[in-house]
């Protein structure tokens, strides 16, 4: 359970990571081009900076409250576990 816990979360921590270095990577490429971009294109990828930064924050914040949530419940069973009745 734990190994899965810890592989979701570098998935969750890597992936808006790549994504943003996928972004950046085909942005050069374009430029060498020397094509001229359009206005859509501009303003698309002036949108796209924002939700990428965005939804980051938001994968990683919830990452790291699901797994103070876990490791919480996961101390308070052990401690529920050494009581003695």
């Amino acid at each position: 359970m734990l190994k899965r816990v810890k592989r979701n979360a570098r998935v969750f921590l890597f992936l808006p990571i790549g994504i943003v270095i996928y972004f950046m990577a085909a942005m050069p490429a374009k430029a060498a081009q020397n094509v001229p971009e359009s206005k859509a294109v501009a303003e698309a990828s002036s949108f796209f900076w924002p939700v990428l930064l965005v939804g980051g924050c938001i994968i990683l914040t919830l990452s790291y409250v699901s797994w103070k949530k876990y490791k919480g419940e996961k101390q308070k069973q052990a401690d529920e576990d050494k009581t003695i009745d």
